[in-house]
């Protein structure tokens, strides 16, 4: 019945651009089938969606926008964010089951009146808490990677301040005449045709270590400002600090059996890794899996760490947990009357020019004090977890389409 579908053309429900697209899947499928391993990470769901469809990004998040059913995400700041966390460590606190009541006095707590049961329910999953059975009842806890990628990242950071090895921020910020000054990789989309700039710029606790503007982004730009231009700049042993965007998690392409006896040997220079055109593929292949280098680690890390720093990338849902959201929320309360670009750049750099040294470390210390904070209420909260019996058939699967249960 299929091949009588596809064959007569009549009857076939199925257009040629369907086709193409489904032709396109099946090859990029084959693709990653030969190379046993994605071509494009997981986690760039845009991206992947165009390397599967052939179909342009802009297309891609503009159907993603149109079908969204998640609504935009409410603007919580750091301070919001620490007295949701503490909220609810409170109420884990007491092994009961929550009440949708509850949750929205805790929304309430910290500013923000949502009288939507529905829409609550799917604020707090695209904040990144889900509900979970437990022999107490029903409760909401943050996804269990979120919570302990956070805890990861604060215990180094911490250690890092604690041993006063030195810290700086890494961000990219636009320059348009909408004074956002968002971050470059929150971003929904990137026109090369905008009248914008782009402020690529490292800031320590004693101020901008480097930046530099430019009219065009890309990786490749960032990369060269980033291993060419701010290491030069570093003090040994720096930590360098990034956003968890896909546009700093390039990985480094894995390398399996199935690769050509050249790419093996490409790979292996490349990555300063003895090897010779003599010896056989299962030979470098053996070299290639015993290196430390492994396919999920990204480039960018691999070439700061070989100049003898860290890297270290914000955790998720907390990407303004930085100094420099702190600097450019001072320079939106800047006046700026209608100017143009280059004026607004102008205005940006003497602003920065005229911070006091004391202004930089106030910066530093809140950032710090909130890192702080949270990681006493994470591991606080982890104790009251532990106390809980959850459902061990329980596996997260997120989805656009999962919400919180109606009952909350």
């Amino acid at each position: 019945m299929m091949n009588t579908l596809l064959t007569n053309s009549k009857e076939d429900p199925v257009n040629d651009k369907v086709k193409s697209i489904v032709k396109t899947v099946l090859e990029r499928c084959h693709i990653e089938k030969t190379q046993n391993a994605l071509v494009v990470p997981l986690n760039a769901i845009e991206e992947r969606t165009t390397f599967y469809t052939a179909f342009p990004i802009k297309y891609v998040w503009d159907l993603q926008e149109e079908s969204n059913k998640l609504p935009p995400v409410i603007n919580l700041n750091v301070r919001q964010k620490v007295q949701l966390l503490n909220y609810f460590k409170d109420l884990y606190a007491l092994r009961k089951p929550f009440t949708f009541s509850q949750v929205a006095e805790i929304f309430t707590k910290t500013g923000i009146e949502i009288n939507d049961p529905s829409f609550l329910r799917k604020q707090m999953y695209a904040l990144g808490y889900e509900s979970r059975s437990t022999t107490c009842g029903t409760v909401i806890v943050e996804i269990a990677k979120l919570r302990f990628e956070r805890y990861l990242y604060l215990s180094k950071v911490i250690r890092f301040r604690n041993n006063n090895i030195p810290i700086c921020y890494i961000d990219i910020r636009v320059i348009d005449k909408n004074l956002k000054f968002e971050e470059f990789s929150l971003m929904p989309n990137y026109d090369k045709s905008m009248n914008r700039l782009y402020f690529l710029h490292a800031l320590s606790r004693s101020g901008i270590v480097n930046g530099i503007f430019s009219n065009v982004i890309d990786r490749e730009i960032f990369t060269k400002w980033l291993t060419e231009i701010l290491v030069t700049k570093l003090q040994p042993n720096s930590v360098l600090i990034l956003n968890n965007s896909d546009f700093f998690n390039e990985k480094i392409k894995p390398i399996t059996r199935y690769d050509t006896k050249l790419g093996m040997l490409q790979w292996l220079e490349k990555n300063d890794i003895p090897c010779s055109s003599n010896m056989t593929k299962p030979e470098l292949y053996e070299l290639i899996s015993k290196s430390r280098i492994k396919s999920c680690d990204y480039k960018i890390d691999n070439a700061l760490k070989a100049m003898g720093h860290n890297v270290l990338r914000i955790p998720e849902k907390f990407q303004d947990l930085t100094p420099t959201e702190l600097l450019w929320n001072n320079l939106r309360n800047e006046e700026y009357n209608n100017l143009k670009i280059i004026e607004i750049k102008n205005t940006v750099e003497t602003y920065i020019e005229k911070i006091e040294k004391l202004k930089w470390e106030l910066f530093s210390d809140a950032v710090a004090n909130w890192e702080k904070e949270i990681f006493e209420i994470d591991s606080v909260t982890e104790d009251f977890l532990d106390t809980f019996v959850f459902d061990t058939d329980y596996v997260h699967e997120p989805s656009s389409n999962t919400s919180l249960p109606e009952q909350l």
